[in-house]
Parts: C-alpha cells; structure tokens; sequence
C-alpha cells in the first residue's frame, strides 16, 4: 500500500486579504507587514501569458530535492501549498490563500484536457478524488507536476501514476493571472 504523502496543512491558514499581487516580498506570510497587497501590476516585475507560465513551471522545478516541512514555504523546507505560494509569489508576485483546500477553492476550475504549465492539480487522500482536497501541485507540462511529497519532499511525479490518477479533485488555474 503507498504511503500517503499530502501535505495536510490546513492549520497554516491565512485569513483575510487573499490572492492579490503582494508589494513585499521581505516576509511571505506572517510578520512585518503582512496584509499589504498591490493589486495594480508594475510592468516588467513579472511575465506575462505563456513567459509567465513557463516561469513558475521552471522555478518550481528549482525546488525538486528541497525536504519536506510542515508549514514550510521556503530553503528549509516546504509543505505542498506552501511550495506553491512561494512559486506565485516570487515568479508572479502573487499572494495565494495558504492551505490547499483554500487554494483549490480560490482557483478557477479546468478540464484536465486544458491543463497548461503553472496551473494547479487538488488532490484527496482518497481514490475517487472524493473528500476535501488534502494535497496540491503545480504542473509542469507532459504529464508531470512538482509537488512537496511528506516523505520524499518536493519531487517531480506523474498525474496519472496509480497513485496520483485516483485521487485528482480539480485542476485549477489562477484565474486573475491566466483566462
């Protein structure tokens, strides 16, 4: 039987003022400053479109090897939705919601038929994809996403593996990023 390897990490949540461009990038969550946000874009601080797309795909990639760590959204260590709000964040300066229940609620559903680089698979721990979604990853073209697995860390797996394919909730896009 596989090992179970969602993040769980529900009590990290942020309330409030979510998904909306963020103007500090000292400090992702929690401390100075939290809650300010910049909705307005500045022109040239991100991609934009399918550049944008490829960006978070790459710099996801980046983080293959990192451990896991619940809670974790940076070097040290991250959980699966904190390895997703670090991706938006610094590529698309973005602000998600922190948990991936959250996160799959914030998101504009897709078929997985439409499903591009830098758009996001919810997951539940049961097959069926029944359930609340317990575990997210951000896809990375070909049938692949990068994801924090609770016991090998962020890796690189399939969606459709035996043990991925079963338990897909939703796709989702960042609808205030990608139509």
């Amino acid at each position: 039987m596989p090992m179970m390897t969602s993040c769980h990490s529900s009590r990290h949540s942020v309330r409030g003022d979510q998904g909306s461009r963020y103007d500090d990038r000292d400090d992702i969550y929690g401390g100075r400053d939290h809650g300010r946000h910049n909705n307005e874009r500045n022109e040239g601080e991100a991609p934009e479109g399918d550049g944008l797309r490829r960006a978070l795909s790459d710099y996801a990639m980046k983080f293959v090897g990192s451990p896991y760590r619940y809670g974790g959204n940076d070097g040290s260590g991250f959980d699966c939705s904190g390895l997703v709000c670090r991706v938006y964040l610094d590529i698309a300066h973005f602000k998600l919601p922190r948990n991936s229940a959250e996160q799959g609620e914030f998101c504009r559903r897709i078929s997985k038929g439409k499903l591009k680089a830098g758009d996001l698979l919810f997951f539940t721990g049961k097959r069926g994809g029944s359930g609340r979604v317990s575990h997210v990853g951000i896809y990375v073209g070909k049938g692949k996403m990068v994801h924090a697995s609770s016991s090998r860390g962020v890796i690189v797996s399939s969606i459709d593996d035996d043990y991925w394919g079963p338990r897909l909730h939703h796709c989702g896009r960042v609808g205030q990023l990608f139509r």
